[in-house]
């Protein structure tokens, strides 16, 4: 091997191949003595420039040359520095001339305290005479775990210097993982995503991972405990990768792209969780099953994420850019450490920037697909407001032919109802008068001119209807809306109801006949002039009825009143109404007058001028009445007429008069009845 060349020029050696030599103590039993005494045979040249045995449970030696120029102005002090602080063994042995000078401990097995120099890494200052040359022996050990030995010898004002630049950086990197962690933590609590808490979670075992490898885990949070460095490695790269794979499952959202992706991201996390269970519950160092642990998630995850990816998912896209970036760090830290790669402040930090873009990425990307959700939500809302909408129109539309008529688009018999309803409820409600109107002769338009015709003629009509009625003091509109104010209902086919706030016959008289005689007017109609013969029937309230049912009974029934005697209107009474409950209590109690001869027939007797003798007899019927007395004949006679009463009562007057002739024809007496 080649002696180290220490001289005023050099600031900073990085030991290489040519310059370390080293042995593999594989039971852990040689001491320093045997070591040097058994130089020659035990040591053999290093075959890299960084000594990196993997996972081993063997002691390593190290061994090189240090050759100091005779120069005064040559510092009397090196820091020897290795930057893997992952070692439970660090022994430093300074030997010059076979002689043990100095002798450091400095492995993390020891609390951080004990050092000569607190260090995130193992630093050692040693005292080198100028024009003296050394042996220096390192032995390291960390059963189970990985080892790796990169050594070098830097002047202490050179060893500040960079470390100031060292810590700059680190310090940038893990500000911006704490930045991530707070930032990310107060949208957890606004959103209350899930996928969130595993970032959080994954940002912070990454921080307790990155602190690990760095050493400053060690240096500023648990010098005082160097225990905790035998679990915090495994326990917090398992940890960091089961939150991250949960990450993924949730910020993906992988169970719509297939099943048996979860299946796989789930299966990952139980590992890693019984890996983090077996470390704290066991001796088990498991650095190995851990490492292989990690591989694999590293080389499984992204293929599983392109897959979402090619299937639409826009998450997975930020994932992969940040996965990739992430890798690109790691190659070219990998790549310094093959010397395929220069090493400088750029490819030195390389795994820490690409760490720190992965995450701001996988931020961004949270960020994006809650503005996307927001987004597709406010799309969805939009929609379903438009449906809403929708279905309203549709329910207003249906509403409306319920309370429409199809052919004048007035308000039908429901609203009316509704509107009469409304002003029966008012509390010291006024009087007021419900007008029923029809045209008489409109059948003649649908038989002359079709049905067609006919509708636009009775639309027409309704408009005019419509627009005289806005000129009526007084008269109360039955619809009120911003489209359109009706004071007409359709009530019934050529039929309309009007209703205004006034009691006065001698003004409702007035006010009818004003308005049959204008809507009685001719018009033109597809250059033919027509006109219309209209009729009224009118209901006061409260007299003529109290509910909006009665009311409209009784209107109708004054319109057929007067429709019956050919006049223009009729005012309802009970002397017009055969309908009333005297009228249908009479017809079923004169059947039963019929059947129990409790009529009575007078014979009005006729006189013949000339002989002064009875020629004969007028046959007049009578009804005496247990309750109600006399009935007047125009009154049951009518109601027999309409209800079929007639026949059986005809025949019983023609019986009782013929048995009453023969009884006079008996007696000598012929007379015609």
């Amino acid at each position: 091997v080649t002696a180290v060349q220490l001289t005023p020029d050099v600031e900073e050696l990085e030991l290489q191949r040519q310059h370390i030599e080293m042995f593999e103590d594989q039971g852990d039993q040689l001491t320093i003595n045997e070591i040097t005494t058994n130089n020659s045979i035990l040591f053999t040249p290093a075959n890299e420039d960084v000594i990196n045995l993997g996972h081993t449970d063997s002691s390593i030696w190290a061994h090189f040359k240090v050759t100091v120029a005779d120069d005064e102005e040559l510092s009397q002090t090196w820091v020897l520095e290795s930057a893997f602080p992952l070692l439970q063994r660090f022994d430093i042995f300074v030997v010059k001339n076979g002689d043990i000078q100095q002798h450091f401990e400095i492995g993390y097995a020891l609390p951080m305290m004990d050092r000569m120099l607190p260090h995130r890494f193992f630093a050692q200052p040693l005292k080198l005479k100028s024009g003296s040359e050394y042996d220096i022996y390192i032995n390291a050990k960390r059963a189970g775990g990985s080892v790796q030995l990169p050594m070098k010898l830097s002047q202490p004002l050179h060893f500040v210097y960079k470390e100031l630049i060292h810590n700059h950086v680190f310090g940038l990197f893990f500000g911006i993982l704490l930045a991530m962690m707070v930032y990310n933590l107060f949208l957890f609590f606004s959103v209350g995503n899930r996928a969130y808490f595993y970032y959080i979670a994954y940002i912070g075992f990454s921080f307790l991972t990155f602190q690990t490898f760095t050493g400053f885990g060690f240096l500023l949070l648990w010098s005082g405990a160097p225990l905790v460095n035998e679990y915090v490695t495994q326990l917090s790269a398992c940890m960091a990768s089961v939150s991250g794979l949960m990450f993924v499952k949730h910020f993906i959202k992988t169970e719509q792209y297939g099943r048996y992706i979860n299946t796989v991201i789930n299966s990952l996390a139980a590992v890693g969780l019984i890996l983090g269970a077996l470390r704290l519950s066991t001796d088990y160092f498991l650095s190995s099953q851990v490492s292989t642990y990690v591989t694999i998630i590293t080389l499984v995850m992204p293929v599983f994420v392109f897959h979402c990816w090619l299937k639409g998912s826009r998450p997975a896209g930020f994932f992969l850019l940040a996965w990739a970036l992430l890798i690109v760090g790691i190659v070219m830290f990998t790549l310094v450490l093959l010397g395929l790669l220069p090493s400088n402040a750029i490819t030195n930090n390389a795994i820490l920037a690409g760490s720190a873009a992965e995450m701001l990425l996988l931020s961004l990307g949270l960020a994006d697909r809650i503005n996307f959700e927001r987004k597709a939500k406010y799309s969805a809302l939009q929609e379903q407001h438009k449906a809403i909408v929708r279905l309203k129109e549709a329910e207003d539309r249906l509403m409306h032919r319920a309370l429409h008529s199809r052919t004048t688009g007035l308000p039908n018999r429901t609203l009316l109802r509704s509107t009469l309803d409304s002003l029966l409820q008012e509390d010291n409600t006024p009087g007021f008068s419900v007008i029923l109107l029809s045209i008489n002769n409109f059948h003649e338009f649908n038989k002359t001119l079709g049905h067609s015709n006919g509708d636009a003629i009775l639309y027409v009509l309704t408009e005019r209807l419509n627009s005289l009625s806005q000129s009526i003091q007084r008269i109360v509109p039955i619809e009120d809306t911003d489209a359109r104010l009706n004071y007409v209902a359709n009530v019934e086919g050529v039929s309309f109801a009007l209703i205004v706030r006034e009691l006065d016959p001698d003004l409702v008289h007035a006010l009818v006949l004003g308005l049959l005689r204008d809507m009685e007017k001719p018009f033109e109609y597809q250059g033919l002039t027509l006109d219309v013969d209209a009729t009224a029937g009118i209901a006061f309230h409260p007299a003529h009825g109290s509910s909006s049912e009665n009311l409209l009974r009784n209107a109708h029934i004054a319109l057929e009143a007067a429709g019956s005697t050919n006049e223009k209107f009729a005012i309802y009474s009970q002397e017009i109404d055969p309908y009333n409950q005297r009228r249908i209590s009479l017809l079923g109690e004169l059947r039963n007058a019929i059947e129990k001869d409790a009529l009575q027939l007078y014979f009005q007797p006729q006189i013949c001028l000339d002989t002064l003798q009875v020629s004969g007899a007028e046959v007049l019927i009578r009804w005496i009445h247990p309750e109600y007395g006399f009935i007047p004949p125009d009154e049951f006679i009518p109601l027999a007429e309409r209800t079929g009463v007639i026949q059986p009562l005809t025949y019983w007057i023609c019986r009782k008069a013929f048995a009453f002739k023969k009884s006079l024809s008996d007696q000598g007496y012929d007379i015609n009845l």
